[in-house]
């Protein structure tokens, strides 16, 4: 395993002072050049996101990691694969570069999925004004949810608003502040939901559950490696449901939920999250428990020096990212988040609901 580096390429972007179009189709470039080059290999990705696109401080060397349903191809959620798969991917990624936002949002993933599934978006928000009208037709001609009409990692490449760009003199046309601001809130959100879900999902006080998930885990696990394979799951999940078709259907849930691609082999803290039911979990007990981890100082407060020092660890980083980051729950602008704002947010967030 490489170690790289240069942080997410979300965190360069939202601590530059300025992002141009230009920036953004090299960017695209260099995405697109990867996926053909893993293409004429036999190979695809299909978990591609900007979260996980790391750069390597010296090349500026793009490596992939695993996905979300902002990014699955409408095809994927139909346990098909399809040799434009990558190129959707790549398509939201340039959404959210030019704009700050995925395409398809939802308040939970389902609601994600069904958006993804009808490819219904659009381009004409304020973000949109200062983006070329090739910029935006690129992204119509990759965001087709029918692959035998999407553009092609080869037609992407040739098409001429990478030229248009390279044309641009030095930085070239800069994209509006709104998309900045956008990137930031995005990148900021995905941070503390990924650090809350993580805690909750291993917290000890779901020590007995996780201890059952543990015994099935191992059950399954014929060949005792500590990874699930495709086989090994349906096999399992057969001889729990008592029927193929139900652990067909239970497999492809799990991945989903967890954003890997069909067919893939999971380990044991994905097995974990899978299962975790969410709605047991976000109970006042343990969201307390979860707020006081980020509570250093027990003041009842969780403040921006606080969230930097938890979910820090890049010098690169501008402080306007946590501030960002604080201003996701800070409902009072005091600039500290309490626990009323904290449990505010998750239950919106996990439990698609408000708190009366």
């Amino acid at each position: 395993m490489e170690y790289i580096d240069g942080g997410e390429l979300l965190d360069r972007l939202i601590s530059v002072k300025q992002l141009s179009e230009k920036i953004v189709a090299q960017i695209t470039k260099q995405i697109l050049s990867a996926i053909n080059y893993a293409k004429s290999l036999g190979v695809q990705h299909l978990d591609l996101k900007p979260e996980n696109l790391l750069l390597d401080r010296s090349q500026k060397y793009a490596k992939v990691k695993k996905g979300s349903a902002y990014y699955l191809p409408p095809e994927l959620l139909k346990r098909q694969i399809h040799k434009n798969s990558d190129v959707w991917a790549c398509g939201v990624i340039l959404h959210i570069l030019l704009s700050g936002y995925p395409p398809f949002c939802g308040r939970d993933e389902y609601e994600i999925l069904q958006r993804v599934k009808s490819g219904s978006y659009s381009l004409k928000a304020v973000e949109w004004k200062n983006i070329t009208k090739e910029g935006k037709k690129l992204i119509e001609k990759i965001l087709v949810v029918d692959p035998n009409h999407r553009y092609t990692v080869q037609q992407c490449m040739k098409d001429k608003w990478f030229e248009l760009q390279e044309q641009q003199h030095g930085i070239g046309r800069i994209i509006t502040v709104d998309c900045i601001n956008n990137l930031r809130s995005f990148c900021s959100e995905q941070k503390l939901q990924s650090a809350v879900v993580n805690y909750l999902a291993n917290k000890e006080q779901n020590l007995a559950m996780n201890k059952e998930l543990q015994k099935i885990f191992e059950q399954f696990d014929v060949n005792m490696d500590g990874i699930l394979s495709h086989e090994e799951l349906i096999m399992g999940y057969q001889k729990m449901l008592g029927c193929s078709r139900r652990a067909q259907v239970q497999v492809d849930f799990i991945l989903t939920k967890i954003g890997a691609k069909p067919k893939s082999e999971i380990d044991y803290h994905e097995f974990l999250k899978a299962n975790i039911k969410l709605e047991h979990e976000v109970t006042d007990s343990k969201l307390r428990a979860a707020f006081n981890l980020f509570d250093i100082d027990g003041n009842g407060s969780i403040t921006l020096d606080e969230i930097q020092y938890l979910l820090g660890g890049q010098e690169d980083v501008e402080d306007q990212v946590w501030i960002d980051l604080v201003m996701t729950a800070d409902q009072d602008g005091d600039g500290e988040i309490t626990f009323e704002e904290f449990k505010k947010m998750m239950y919106v967030m996990y439990l698609n609901k408000e708190i009366r």
